[in-house]
């Protein structure tokens, strides 16, 4: 037992036998599902990270490019739900995280150091087991280094922020090239048809929608010309969780029809 534990002190080698039941374990259970990611399909054990290979979602990926910064603590909080045992045996161990990415027909390689790590494990166990509160920040401050953005002929996304548990999307609609009056008029003729709301926001929802449905938050587009003309477009939070339940809907609706 002494030598065990000189070699340990001398060498700095970690005991690393319970990560590496973890990550076999891991392994078997794939492919993981990973709800604002993506798909882990493999799980293995490297010298000192975690090795993950992962499919996206599309909306992680715009124009073939890649935000590593967002994708590594979107991996970090999601295996942090999944399988938190794992990721405290990685703590524990001093692991970080290598994740081989998708990208069509090539692979990026993106890296969470060990103490990256122990500190989006530190702000998960602060918020409750929560990632909404981690990943709405992150997700709009992202998407607010790339603005202003054109997201249709005539329409700039200028702004996005929470407000008074709204996610608002401010919009400059430019009336040489768009009429305002025919966006006021979508947005009445599809009033109560929430995913056709989501396609005329003409934003990308896919990866906010169910942060936003962890907090119960709504979201909200908001039109606006230089004259002042201004309108908006609301998706209530009822709406996002059906959105996001199709299958709970459709049950929903057999019992109405049946009274």
């Amino acid at each position: 037992m002494l030598v065990c534990i000189a070699a340990v002190m001398l060498t700095g080698c970690k005991d690393t036998a319970a990560l590496q039941a973890a990550v076999e374990e891991a392994g078997k259970a794939c492919p993981i599902t990973l709800d604002n990611l993506g798909e882990a399909t493999a799980v293995s054990m490297g010298d000192n990270e975690v090795e993950f290979a992962v499919n996206p979602l599309p909306a992680l990926i715009e124009n073939d490019k890649v935000d590593h910064s967002l994708i590594a603590r979107y991996l970090a909080l999601e295996l942090q739900r999944k399988n938190p045992d794992l990721v405290q045996q990685m703590v524990d161990a001093q692991f970080g995280i290598k994740c081989d990415l998708k990208n069509g027909e090539e692979t990026e390689e993106i890296l969470v150091a060990a103490d990256e790590l122990k500190k989006f494990h530190g702000e998960f166990i602060a918020s409750g087991g929560k990632v909404a509160p981690i990943l709405i920040p992150l997700y709009n401050q992202q998407l607010s280094a790339r603005l202003p953005m054109e997201i249709s002929e005539g329409l700039t996304l200028t702004k996005v922020k929470v407000v008074d548990g709204v996610e608002t999307y401010f919009i400059n609609v430019d009336d040489d090239k768009a009429k305002f009056e025919d966006v006021r008029s979508n947005i009445i003729k599809n009033m109560e048809k929430a995913d056709e709301k989501v396609k005329l926001s003409k934003i990308n929802l896919q990866l906010v929608l169910p942060l936003l449905n962890e907090l119960n938050y709504s979201t909200m587009f908001r039109y606006s010309t230089k004259a002042g003309s201004e309108t908006y477009m609301e998706i209530t939070a009822e709406e996002i969780q059906k959105l996001l339940n199709p299958e709970e809907e459709k049950k929903e609706d057999a019992k109405e029809e049946k009274k």
